[in-house]
């Protein structure tokens, strides 16, 4: 029995005064895709495997801007010097601070 108030006891304390690390871990974020959505984007995953901008492009579509901010980094990466790439990420920036 004492395990299980100790534990009840542990939890109360940690909402009640957070650690200074809790308070710096990145809040979770998730979207709920409707089914049509994710059904195009697993099948997009498996039809552009290797590539970076449709799914970068796909993901923005979808709503889901870490993604797509990570596909379109990796674009300009691979190649810097692609203006289309960069004028894409910036403007998925852009799009995505002012949400």
């Amino acid at each position: 029995m004492r395990s299980k108030l100790s534990v009840a006891g542990a939890s109360r304390r940690l909402h009640q005064n957070p650690t200074d690390e809790e308070l710096k871990a990145p809040a979770t974020k998730f979207k709920a895709l409707d089914h049509a959505t994710a059904i195009k984007l697993a099948r997009a995953k498996k039809s552009y495997a290797g590539r970076r901008l449709a799914p970068g492009l796909l993901y923005a579509e979808a709503g889901l801007p870490d993604e797509a901010e990570r596909e379109l980094k990796a674009l300009v990466a691979a190649d810097p010097r692609s203006q289309i790439a960069k004028s894409l990420l910036l403007d998925l920036r852009s799009r995505h601070r002012r949400q």
